[in-house]
């Protein structure tokens, strides 16, 4: 073998190494970012949402950590970039209003749940929350046994 096809075949490994170490660092992250340590999450969905800003679901599976990790504004913060991302996920408003009413702000939980419930009207989790944001609020007593009703749970 000649030292120029030599060169150029020992360039060409290392550019596929390289490219397949990258792949293997980006799937990790990408694996992480959907893992279970709230702390590991955080800290890879941050890393693929600072490589591509527009990963609504890096921005909602962080959101997810920082509900767990009880860091509730932060959690809404995700869950509104993913929305505006990708408005049609149910679970992004969901989610969202879960934290608006672990931090009491019952109209904005129900709003957000009454949302998820045109994206996804069989979602018994979501009627469960919002009946239990309005019993909370003492709002729309009705509507929330209407809800509570509709959750076979």
């Amino acid at each position: 073998m000649k030292m120029f096809e030599r060169f150029r075949l020992v360039t060409i490994l290392g550019r596929l190494g390289l490219a397949f170490a990258s792949f293997s660092a980006r799937a990790d992250v990408i694996k992480d970012c959907a893992g279970d340590d709230e702390e590991v999450v955080i800290k890879a969905c941050s890393e693929l949402i600072r490589r591509n800003p527009k990963n609504h679901v890096a921005f909602y599976n962080r959101g997810i950590a920082y509900d767990a990790t009880r860091h509730h504004r932060e959690a809404i913060e995700d869950y509104s970039s993913a929305i505006k991302i990708d408005p049609k996920v149910a679970s992004y408003f969901h989610n969202r209003g879960v934290s608006h009413s672990a931090l009491e702000e019952l109209d904005r939980a129900i709003e957000d749940y009454s949302t998820a419930l045109k994206l996804d009207p069989n979602s018994e989790r979501t009627y469960r929350n919002r009946a239990w944001a309005r019993a909370r609020a003492n709002k729309d007593l009705k509507e929330a046994l209407t809800d509570s009703a509709r959750d076979k749970g």
